[in-house]
């Protein structure tokens, strides 16, 4: 998260206080305290509009240094913001920003930081599984005959296609909202689904680089749908051979080499 987003998730960069202190402005200084003394029924001097961030080191204004319950809170809890906080959707100290700033708790909803990734115990396989129906159901059936929408849902029912897999997940609290599972003997990635809310947050990029921790130094493959080409090229994937069909299903098979950085050539 950048470092001018406060623990709350407004954006300090765009704060009039810290406007008015970075560029030593007293007439913004005089219209703040005006405002905020408005605001907050309280007498606020423009001696006191000095700030150069909440998450920052530097001056603060009276408030956000000794007062703000959310600050003091997120830092004796050592969180980098409040989207680090499993309470942040029922917190009442915050409930209120976010009421009048829903940006604010768009930015810390969004935060990448938030999903943690790791690897699955047994007992998430049927959750990972369901998710990758669900993500197929919009994003891949459309381009499938019936048959091949059939065919892949008889696969995540099938036993002996399911042996063996290693799976990791990512999740955002107790929510599962990215899987990959793959076959460690031949280094294959057999599936590969990330909740569609989740969308070009970057959670996908942090599955396949916790997938590589474990496989440092193999060729990866999987077989990408035609919707998932663009995200497989962006992580470095190249085709080896031309699209196919099998039982319904379109896909190109595709490699991914150890980059030559990590052989350390």
């Amino acid at each position: 998260m950048r470092r001018m987003i406060a623990y709350c998730g407004l954006d300090c960069e765009v704060c009039e206080a810290r406007l008015a202190t970075v560029n030593d402005d007293n007439a913004l200084r005089r219209k703040v305290a005006a405002l905020w003394s408005q605001l907050n029924q309280t007498d606020i001097t423009p001696e006191m509009i000095n700030c150069t961030g909440c998450r920052l080191d530097g001056v603060k204004t009276p408030f956000c240094e000794a007062l703000c319950p959310i600050r003091q809170c997120a830092r004796e809890k050592k969180y980098d913001t409040c989207g680090d906080c499993p309470e942040l959707e029922t917190c009442s100290k915050i409930n209120p920003i976010h009421g009048n700033n829903p940006d604010a708790r768009a930015r810390l909803m969004n935060d990448p930081a938030r999903v943690v990734v790791r690897t699955l115990a047994e007992r998430d396989t049927d959750e990972a599984l369901a998710l990758a129906w669900k993500v197929f159901q919009v994003y891949e059936a459309p381009v499938y005959t019936a048959d091949g929408t059939e065919e892949f849902h008889r696969s995540l029912k099938d036993e002996t296609f399911l042996a063996g897999i290693r799976w990791y997940g990512a999740f955002d609290g107790e929510r599962l909202v990215g899987m990959v599972g793959i076959r460690p003997d031949r280094c294959h990635i057999c599936l590969f689904f990330v909740d569609g809310q989740y969308h070009r947050r970057g959670i996908g990029t942090r599955l396949f680089k916790r997938v590589r921790e474990d496989f440092p130094d193999h060729t990866i493959t999987l077989n990408s749908s035609p919707y998932a080409l663009p995200f497989y090229e962006h992580l470095g994937f190249t085709a080896t051979d031309g699209e196919q069909t099998v039982n319904g299903l379109r896909f190109t098979p595709m490699g991914c080499r150890v980059p030559e950085r990590e052989k350390g050539l």
